[in-house]
């Protein structure tokens, strides 16, 4: 049972195990001075060793330390790539389905199997098409920052 508790994810050590003169030693090595260090509590020590290292780690300075460097299991922005891709397909489908009549509508491949006449439906819903699409993409492009508050903590040091 305990053969199959896993790590925390991204780490082949544990910060939680290390000594306060260790994590001393290791900010040191990061370039922090020893009146900065002295300040920090212990939690505060396994925090920043945490995010320098994950900020190494992903600048890739190969410095030996990124053992200790957390990986994002996928970045905030693919997350929002793949959130939009999503809705997207839904609302295609949802919008395909209001569009034709119960039984003329084929899932696979998302087309009408009606006589393909233009309704006047069909401007209605193109025009909320357009205006969703472009209320999406105007909150992505607003909401476009990759965890920068993340990295202030860190970037005090």
């Amino acid at each position: 049972l305990n053969a199959q508790i896993k790590k925390i994810t991204g780490t082949e050590n544990d910060l939680r195990k290390l000594t306060m003169k260790q994590m001393a030693s290791l900010l040191r090595s990061y370039g922090m001075g020893d009146k900065e260090i002295s300040t920090l509590k212990r939690w505060d020590r396994v925090h920043v060793i945490r995010d320098l290292s994950t900020k190494a780690a992903s600048d890739g300075m190969g410095d030996g330390l990124e053992r200790y460097a957390r990986g994002e299991k996928m970045k905030l922005s693919d997350q929002k790539q793949m959130y939009r891709e999503r809705i997207n397909e839904i609302w295609r489908r949802q919008r395909a389905a209001l569009s034709t009549d119960a039984g003329s509508f084929d899932m696979a491949r998302g087309v009408s199997l009606s006589s393909g006449v233009p309704s006047a439906g069909d401007d209605r819903v193109a025009d909320a098409d357009a205006a969703l699409q472009k209320q999406l993409d105007k909150d992505m492009d607003d909401s476009d920052s990759d965890s920068d508050d993340d990295d202030d903590f860190a970037a005090t040091f």
